[in-house]
């Protein structure tokens, strides 16, 4: 007919520079001509192929010669294609076959396979999607499509990406897609054309792929032996990660999602298990670029390690800087955990223990050893705006004092054994440590020596604190008391030098055995100690005591308890003592002196010298005002010698309060004495002179001694008592 003509072996392009040379209808010849033509112009997206190509065509042309339908069928040989509105470069084919239909309207596919060679590899033969719709003003919209088997490697993948468009998806696939094998891999792409324009107007791919190296962020760096499936859906870019190793953690079942789709804006998802080192992973993650930085902040990276095992996800923003905080929460499972000088340089360790992750937030619960100390612990570290807002650790705890010797100060110098109880440890954003401790001491010793009390175990005491800490250690107890039997005491203790050397400790109301003293201050200085008691009641009992028993020994020692001074404690140094505004000072028997004035120095529990003022009560009454005086004291000689001097001006009150005589009445005494060593540890020689006394009741031989004087028979007829001049005695 006229207007139709039908015919084979009509060639695209010219075959062996053939062309259809006679038609026995010329007019219709005419008019196929002419719908080739326009058929030529409609196939512009296919401008050049190389090589040969066979196949068949029915067309459908109007009376003036408009094309009106093309359908074909076409096989091609190994050669090149050149499809302008998608590639820039050729596509070399090993083969390929079209099947399809042209119209005004556009191109369509019922069969578009290609067998393309990409990177010098021949791919079987598979099947694509593709379509060509004309629009007004010379705009064309095409889709391309497929899914296969390929095994390919990215620079494969990136070669079949049409590249005409550089779309967002190609620019991310090359950027950070640096190695793997695909098993299988899809796309589908929909573009405009214009005057030379390309617009993406739809995007999404699938690839599946083993042995990958993926660029995650330029922060979070490659994931590498990834083994997933990557799925892009227009700036979005997930990945289902079976497995693969990001930075220093180790993923199983992960989702990755980047989204890329707002300019400017970007996110980053993902969710899975992990496992890795825990140093290594926090610091991984703090130098991210994700928004946990306050990890740097929150925890002592340095000091940490441990393995863990974690379930979670996190959210976070992209964009610097970024427009929101991360999002985040992890169920944690830490083994061998271990914190290095995590509380005033006591070590934090735990077989196991469980963390929860967030991102105001972390949390945990468990057993855990600080030091040697065993106990059962919980923490809380608050983050807030970037940074530590707190950090709380409540402890129930049981060990030995000694073990937590680096938080206690001198305190294990006084109290040693086991204790047990409880423990707050609180930490401020700006940088303040508060630990609160409160402990049952009833299996611990308690030697507060120098000053007389010991309190054995078994007996019940309890103690409480609030330790300042730094990032070095101890910085002061700022408040501690102690209770037991027939002791109690509250006071501060500060420390120097980072916290590790004592510097001054302030103890108030002390009741030690049946001492009570207002206020003691103990001062650590370069070459001594300085201890100063003021107000109150002092039992001199254990003290002098301890010099009695102790005489002539010269492994004597005045300080009750152990008599070896620890290195570096507090007793390995000599004391400077001063002691004002003791009102009672009990000696052996249960008197007392009043009014004690004391200046002293004791090094290695030996008195080196001393300087005593004290009043001793009248035992009779009627005495005269301002008697009772006495004045004691011991210095060291340029000869090596040590002199002891005392003097009273009421010698029988001394005596009577002593409990060494009640029967002397009034005199003056005055004793010099002197000692190679030290009291107590050396013999002493010396003189005593008494004068101006009376004796009562005096023994048989002074009274049959005083009948040789008239005096003496009328002193004890009186019954006033035999007087005395003057006594001198010379005594060892």
């Amino acid at each position: 007919p006229s207007t139709c003509h039908r015919a084979s072996c009509f060639p695209f392009t010219r075959r062996h520079g053939r062309r259809i040379a006679f038609h026995p209808d010329r007019h219709a010849y005419s008019q196929v001509q002419a719908g080739l033509r326009d058929a030529q112009r409609h196939v512009q997206k296919f401008d050049d192929l190389e090589g040969d190509v066979g196949g068949s065509i029915e067309l459908e042309v109007a009376e003036d010669g408009r094309l009106l339908r093309l359908d074909f069928a076409t096989l091609i040989a190994p050669g090149a294609l050149t499809i302008p509105d998608l590639y820039t470069q050729p596509v070399a084919l090993d083969a390929g076959r079209f099947e399809g239909s042209l119209n005004p309207d556009g191109l369509t596919f019922s069969r578009f396979e290609l067998a393309p060679v990409i990177n010098g590899r021949a791919l079987p033969l598979r099947s694509f999607d593709f379509e060509l719709q004309r629009g007004p003003e010379g705009q064309q919209a095409i889709r391309l499509g497929f899914e296969n088997d390929w095994s390919l490697r990215p620079a494969d993948v990136l070669a079949l990406w049409p590249d005409v468009a550089d779309d967002a998806g190609r620019q991310w696939f090359a950027a950070n897609i640096a190695d793997g094998l695909t098993r299988r891999q899809a796309l589908s792409l929909s573009l405009t054309t214009q005057d030379r324009r390309v617009t993406v107007d739809d995007l999404r791919a699938a690839i599946t792929f083993t042995g990958g190296r993926v660029t995650v962020t330029n922060g979070l760096g490659q994931a590498v032996n990834v083994a997933g499936r990557v799925e892009i859906d227009n700036g979005l870019y997930q990945m289902e990660l079976a497995s693969g190793r990001l930075g220093a953690i180790d993923g199983t079942d992960t989702r990755v999602e980047l989204d890329l789709r707002e300019p400017g804006r970007g996110t980053i998802a993902f969710q899975g298990d992990f496992t890795g080192a825990v140093r290594e992973s926090l610091s991984y993650l703090s130098g991210a670029g994700v928004g946990l930085e306050a990890l740097r902040e929150a925890l002592p990276l340095n000091r940490i390690s441990g393995t863990y095992s974690a379930v979670g996800e996190l959210r976070a923003s992209l964009a610097q800087p970024a427009t929101f905080t991360p999002d985040f929460d992890f169920r944690v499972e830490v083994e061998n955990a271990a914190v290095s000088d995590f509380l005033g340089g006591m070590d934090l360790s735990a077989d196991f223990l469980p963390v929860r992750v967030g991102p105001n937030r972390i949390a945990t619960v468990g057993p855990v050893h600080l030091g040697n100390i065993a106990a059962e612990a919980t923490s809380d570290l608050l983050l807030e705006s970037g940074g530590v807002q707190a950090l709380k650790v409540n402890a129930t705890f049981a060990g030995n004092i000694n073990d937590a010797a680096s938080l206690l100060g001198p305190i294990p110098d006084y109290i040693q054994g086991a204790a047990t109880g409880e423990l707050t440890y609180t930490q401020t954003r700006t940088g303040q440590r508060v630990l609160e401790v409160s402990s049952t001491l009833n299996r611990a010793d308690i030697n507060l020596a120098p000053l007389p009390y010991f309190k054995p175990a078994g007996q019940p005491a309890t103690a409480e604190a609030v330790v300042l800490l730094n990032e070095g250690g101890l910085e002061s107890i700022k408040r501690f008391s102690l209770d037991g039997p027939a002791l109690n005491l509250t006071g501060e203790i500060i420390m120097k030098n980072g916290g590790q050397e004592f510097a001054r400790a302030e103890l108030q109301n002390l009741i030690v055995g049946d001492s009570g003293i207002g206020r003691m201050s103990v001062v650590n200085q370069p070459e001594f100690m300085t201890v100063t008691l003021e107000d109150g009641q002092l039992d001199g009992r254990p003290l002098i005591e301890a010099i009695l028993r102790g005489q002539g020994k010269r492994n004597a020692n005045i300080i009750t308890g152990e008599t070896e001074a620890r290195a570096g404690g507090l007793n390995d140094k000599p004391w400077i003592i001063s002691v004002s505004g003791i009102r009672r000072f009990v000696v052996p028997g249960g008197k007392a002196f009043n009014d004690i004035t004391l200046q002293a120095t004791v090094d290695k529990g030996a008195v080196l010298q001393f300087d005593l003022a004290a009043t001793a009560p009248p035992h009779l009454p009627g005495r005269a005002p301002g008697l009772g005086n006495l004045r004691a004291s011991m210095t060291p000689r340029p000869s090596g010698f040590y002199r002891l001097a005392f003097q009273s001006d009421d010698a029988g009150s001394l005596f009577s309060t002593l409990g060494l005589t009640s029967d002397i009445r009034g005199g003056r005494i005055a004793v010099v004495a002197e000692s190679a060593l030290p009291l107590p540890k050396g013999g002493w020689l010396g003189r005593m002179e008494l004068s101006d006394f009376s004796i009562l009741q005096a023994p048989v031989m002074v009274q049959l001694l005083s009948v040789a004087s008239l005096t003496g028979i009328l002193e004890l007829a009186s019954g006033s008592g035999l007087q005395f001049v003057s006594l001198d005695s010379n005594f060892t």
